[in-house]
């Protein structure tokens, strides 16, 4: 009998360590000046360009029931593609790569129900790592990004 794995990108906001499935992560990069949304949904903080398409910007911190604080240069952006767009997760640092065996996650449902983003919880050497859904991070900001115009979503300029 085989063991399954998951392969996650491990990040860290204030300190804490939370990850995402890695097959939805098109790549980490350094924080980027991004376009406010004028009138634009608490969830999105606004767009950036990555490589020419328009990606908007969850506020993650807000998603996650944390306090706001000032993105700076030293923060960075996961971008994930995923629902056949890509989005911008800020994070103050990726931390890598690891690989989970099924027997080391346990199902958020039996441990965190009323954390709505939360798909699991993986035991590590170095404590646990909260396991955030991408399809329900990315459901919030899809829904928030359907009551938008399109020249909202360009900043006010043509794309």
């Amino acid at each position: 009998m085989g063991d399954k794995f998951m392969t996650l990108l491990v990040f860290m906001i204030d300190g804490h360590n939370y990850a995402i499935e890695s097959s939805y992560v098109r790549k980490v990069v350094r924080m980027v000046e991004i376009t406010p949304l004028p009138g634009g949904p608490d969830a999105i903080l606004g767009v950036i360009d990555v490589q020419g398409d328009i990606a908007p910007v969850i506020d993650l911190r807000r998603c996650l029931g944390m306090n706001n604080r000032e993105l700076n240069i030293c923060d960075q952006l996961i971008i994930v593609h995923a629902e056949g767009r890509c989005f911008a997760l800020p994070v103050d640092e990726t931390e890598g790569v690891i690989d989970c065996s099924e027997e080391t996650v346990t199902p958020a449902s039996g441990i965190v129900s009323d954390a709505i983003y939360v798909c699991g919880v993986a035991k590590r050497a170095e404590g646990m790592v909260l396991i955030y859904s991408i399809e329900k991070l990315l459901s919030v900001a899809t829904e928030a990004l359907t009551t938008l115009e399109p020249e909202q979503l360009t900043g006010g300029q043509n794309a």
